[in-house]
């Protein structure tokens, strides 16, 4: 995707709300699929410290709960402010000298790229303020909803329609949301996480939690057998060697 903004871009950040359709089921308002991810395949072991919402595992200034919505791992400080580091890029004014008076005249303006990448389901607002009151925040255009795919918005650092320079800094931050678009209790993204077979085993993620296998490793009891193929996917089964099989090719004799 691609949005051309006309502004300049000079400090960046990113926040998480909390949603409230989740499958929880230790009700402790994070995504258990979230906890699944990250915990080894299993639950957060309890409601106490650190463990808690309002917890932060990693001490990286988020808490579980935001980086829970934002789908980051809780155990890396990856980031110095939290969650998901954008990639800034720079592309400096091309000047060209185009009409035979000897001065160079602009061709393209300054601009900076910003991206970020995005996971499938949740809801991305990109917002601007001209300073860091809580109120002056305004989202740049309509929401979207990620599919995975890396963002890119393109700030163009040049006089607006009414020959007005830009201006000397924007504060930018990108809100992560969870959404419920179908209304059937689980978040978007949770919908994809489901649908999605994460091992290549043939076994979708809701089909792995069904059968207690691990959605992450193809053949949980190492028996040999893919988990989609396994009437036993968590007992080790006895493989039988193929039988030998002779083949004889007859020919007539010339």
């Amino acid at each position: 995707m691609n949005r051309i903004v006309l502004t300049s871009l000079l400090i960046y950040g990113f926040c998480a709300l909390p949603s409230n359709a989740i499958i929880d089921e230790n009700s402790n308002g994070m995504s258990d699929l979230w906890e699944r991810m990250y915990y080894d395949g299993e639950l957060f072991p309890s409601t106490d410290f650190p463990y808690r919402a309002q917890d932060d595992l990693d001490g990286d200034g988020w808490t579980n709960e935001q980086e829970a919505v934002a789908g980051t791992d809780p155990f890396d400080p990856t980031s110095p402010d939290g969650l998901v580091q954008p990639n800034i890029t720079q592309i400096p004014e091309l000047r060209m000298e185009v009409d035979g008076d000897g001065i160079s005249d602009p061709i393209t303006p300054e601009a900076i790229i910003l991206t970020w990448p995005t996971i499938p389901g949740k809801l991305y607002t990109l917002c601007h303020s001209p300073d860091l009151a809580q109120g002056n925040w305004s989202p740049v255009e309509q929401a979207f909803i990620g599919n995975g795919s890396d963002m890119e918005f393109t700030f163009i650092l040049a006089e607006n329609e009414n020959h007005e320079p830009p201006p000397d800094k924007w504060f930018w931050r990108v809100m992560i949301e969870d959404v419920d678009s179908n209304h059937d209790g689980q978040t978007d993204a949770e919908d994809y996480q489901l649908a999605a077979d994460m091992d290549g085993d043939g076994l979708t993620l809701a089909q792995e939690i069904a059968l207690g296998t691990d959605p992450t490793n193809p053949d949980t009891d190492n028996d040999g057998l893919p988990d989609g193929i396994d009437p036993h996917p968590t007992t080790p089964d006895t493989v039988p060697l193929a039988a030998a099989t002779t083949i004889m090719v007859w020919s007539p004799a010339e």
